[in-house]
């Protein structure tokens, strides 16, 4: 730089000399040429003094002029060598300001960074490195922003450095910010040389390696990643080429474990073709699979079995997938194999258990109706299902144990199997119900056959009778559907229990219309139970004489069901699917209330007098809340509870004869009567009859038909009215029609009488007319 300095002293010098020789050499030339000529062309007549004042005027223009040339020209240089420095010292400043690198310069004797404002020594992206700013680093040692771990290396490397024993060093460094994190960058020092002062000064150039650190530990992270997955993998990781034989060029040490070979013994298909352990029931699907997942470029992912180098069988999971080149051609295949032999002898014992009967080992109803789908796509060939119901297993189960039981089915199963030839399978459906399928059977006789077989082996077994076995056959056409087929023959097997002549029983179109009658007044009555406003369940009224007076003593309120689609429904046939559905309850509630009003509507004509007749079921009367139902109904219509008898039948006692009792008892403490329905039919005893908190006795229908057929000497009835007497009891007989039957009940003391030989039941409108006729 010194050198530089006094090069251009010395161009400045020769400049100046230059410009003053010229101005010497022309002035002189000036005067001398000037005298000459003057004294030669200029007369003397001229004034002496003008001449030189003229010749002093041109020697000042023409020097004037000279000077100015020469002075501009020199400035001209100096302010372009000036515009040119400067326009250098901006670009520098841009570079060094907008570098993409730190760059810093280092004072070496006090190793601090140099701030000086005169000419750029800490650039921007130094200050983003290190998290400071310039002011923060000016005279800042850069040992103290340096990571300890670091600042041993970087020490000696400077030392070197600045003693001209290597001419640069680079290194990765991390440089503590302000905030206590770490900035990571790459570090190249270089020695600044100026002319003046050697050695002095030192560049840094830094380098933000962050982001390439976290892709290092990211990539060391997968990598240790990897080997943890590969060591503890229970197969083995592999590469192969697509060629015929699949060579294969990298696997894992897994595959000793997995397969039995070391992984050498597959290199380069050094001993054995992986391919060749594959069982040979697999290998077809297995390749077939392969290439599609490969045309297709998918990853490829198939379960198979391979035999090991010991001979035994693994299930195992290949995974992988095609490495392509530019043009999509596969170059080779990546992929791992897990061993999943526990995992499918779970699957496989979990599928035992799930389609197979733990006790008998047959296939169950879930298999069977996975079966059924399957089979419903296999033609036009005859089909059909038997199902056997062993309805009193439950009870034989109470009386001698399960274990008898289980032993039991388990027998009778082995011997059912027996009966399985040809195309005939055995399922057990349930605990109680066992089923077999049929196909190819023939005529509709066959299976005749077949059913009188498993009877004759259950009667051979002597459990025919004791377990009450039931057999309903279906046979399946292609219309039907599978989720009808077990529930249909089912109901065939509940029908074979009122089948007196046979006790097997054919599913019939026949029985599929009652089912969707039955569905329709289901679903009607579950509307109108939870329809307070629906009409459909009416009451009829049928009057009840007082025998001797032949006035209307009573009124039975009987409950009618008008469907909207199937019109007028028995109540013997809508009141059990009431009890069925539970429906009965709400059912009841309404009924009551409606006798109730019609109480109400009596007393408004002036026959407060007149009882009214209900009939309860069981199912109602054995809820905990029906004493209080009633009790609600009651206040709330404000009826007289003397005027409200409850019926009930001896069947309806016998379902739980202590509670009922007692409920009969707590409603007859408010006033309520209570009577027996059907009386006679039943299978009550007389000592219950004494103990029974009830008022009245109602004759079953039965006993005034026998009136009918047989003489009078050996007629009960009478009998049966004397003794209802001496218990306390008065007796309605029901199902009068003729004057004779009315005439021997008269005779013999009966309370009162009920019948279509005086009235079939009727509306209330009717009711009130027939009250104004007979009373």
């Amino acid at each position: 730089m010194k050198a530089e300095n006094e090069g251009r002293i010395k161009l400045a010098q020769k400049h100046a000399f230059k410009i003053t020789l010229i101005y010497l050499l022309v002035g002189s030339l000036w005067i001398v040429f000037s005298d000459m000529l003057t004294e030669r062309f200029i007369p003397e007549r001229y004034d002496v003094m003008l001449v030189s004042m003229t010749k002093g005027i041109l020697y000042v223009v023409s020097t004037a002029m000279l000077l100015y040339f020469l002075i501009y020209s020199a400035l001209k240089k100096l302010t372009d060598s000036e515009f040119k420095l400067s326009k250098s010292e901006a670009m520098l400043r841009t570079v060094f300001n907008q570098a993409p690198i730190g760059i810093v310069i280092v004072l070496n004797e006090a190793d601090k960074y140099l701030g000086n404002d005169d000419f750029p020594s800490i650039n921007p992206m130094f200050e983003k490195i290190t998290g400071r700013t310039k002011e923060e680093l000016k005279g800042c040692v850069w040992k103290t922003i340096t990571h300890p771990e670091d600042l041993e290396k970087e020490i000696m490397l400077t030392g070197q450095l600045v003693k001209n024993e290597i001419t640069s060093f680079s290194m990765q460094k991390r440089y503590l910010k302000p905030d206590g994190s770490v900035s990571w960058a790459s570090k190249t020092a270089v020695p600044l040389i100026f002319e003046d002062d050697a050695s002095k000064y030192s560049l840094f150039l830094i380098q933000d390696i962050n982001e390439s650190k976290k892709v290092e530990e990211a990539l060391a992270e997968s990598e240790r990643s990897k080997s943890v997955l590969l060591s503890n993998l229970l197969g083995m990781a592999y590469r192969c080429k697509y060629d015929d034989s699949l060579s294969i060029q990298f696997v894992s040490d897994g595959c000793l474990e997995l397969t039995g070979y070391p992984s050498q013994y597959f290199l380069d298909n050094g001993g054995q073709c992986y391919v060749n352990l594959i069982a040979n029931e697999h290998k077809v699907k297995t390749e077939t699979e392969f290439e599609n997942m490969l045309m297709l470029r998918q990853p490829y992912k198939y379960e198979y079995e391979i035999i090991t180098a010991s001979g035994q069988r693994k299930w195992v999971l290949d995974i992988g997938r095609g490495v392509y080149d530019k043009n999509g051609n596969v170059e080779a295949i990546e992929g791992i194999i897990i061993d999943i032999t526990e995992r499918k002898q779970n699957e496989i014992r979990l599928k035992f258990l799930s389609e197979r009967d733990s006790l008998t080992g047959l296939y169950n109803r879930r298999f069977f109706e996975e079966f059924l789908e399957q089979e419903s796509n296999i033609g036009d060939i005859e089909r059909a299902v038997i199902l056997l119901d062993l309805k009193k297993m439950n009870s034989f189960n109470l009386v001698y144990g399960y274990s008898y039981s289980e032993h039991l089915i388990k027998e009778i199963t082995m011997q059912l199997s027996s009966l399985c030839v040809g195309e005939c399978r055995l399922f057990q459906i349930s605990f109680e119900r066992i089923a077999f399928y049929i196909k190819n059977y023939g005529e509709k006789n066959k299976l005749i056959t077949f059913c009188d077989a498993i009877l004759n082996l259950l009667e051979k077994m002597q459990v025919r009778h004791s377990l009450g076995c039931n057999i309903g056959v279906l046979e399946i056409d292609n219309c039907q559907a599978n989720a009808d087929i077990l529930k249909n023959v089912s109901i065939a097997a509940a029908k074979s229990a009122e089948n007196q002549e046979t006790p097997y029983y054919f599913f019939e179109d026949k029985l599929q219309e009652e089912l969707a009658r039955e569905a329709i007044i289901k679903e009607e009555i579950v509307t109108s139970a939870l329809d307070d406003a629906d009409e459909s369940i009416f009451l009829l009224y049928q009057p009840i004489f007082a025998a001797k007076t032949e006035k209307i003593h009573a009124f039975e309120a009987l409950a009618r069901f008008d469907s909207k689609k199937l019109g007028i429904v028995s109540p013997l046939e809508f009141i059990s699917l009431a009890e069925e559905t539970q429906t009965i309850i709400p059912i009841g509630r309404k009924i009551l209330r409606k006798a109730c009003n019609f109480i109400k509507g009596l007393e408004a004509i002036g026959y407060s007098d007149i009882v009214i007749s209900v009939n309860v079921s069981a199912v109602q009367m054995l809820r905990s809340d029906f004493v209080l139902d009633v009790k609600n109904i009651i206040e709330e219509t404000a009826v007289n509870p003397n005027r409200l008898t409850l019926e009930v039948t001896e069947s309806t006692l016998l379902t739980s004869y202590e509670s009922i009792n007692r409920a009969i008892g707590q409603l007859r403490e408010l006033g309520i009567r209570f009577a027996i329905d059907d009386f006679g039919v039943g299978y009550s005893s007389l000592a219950r009859e004494r103990e029974l908190n009830v008022d009245s006795i109602k004759l079953d229908k039965y006993f005034a038909d026998d009136l009918l057929t047989h003489n009078e000497n050996e007629i009960i009835v009478g009998d049966i009215i004397s003794m209802m007497h001496k218990f306390g009891h008065t007796v309605v007989a029901e199902g009068v029609e003729c004057e004779e039957q009315k005439e021997y009940l008269i005779r013999n003391d009966c309370d009162y009488l009920q019948g279509y030989l005086f009235s079939k039941p009727v509306n209330m409108e009717k009711a009130f007319e027939l009250l104004e006729k007979y009373n």
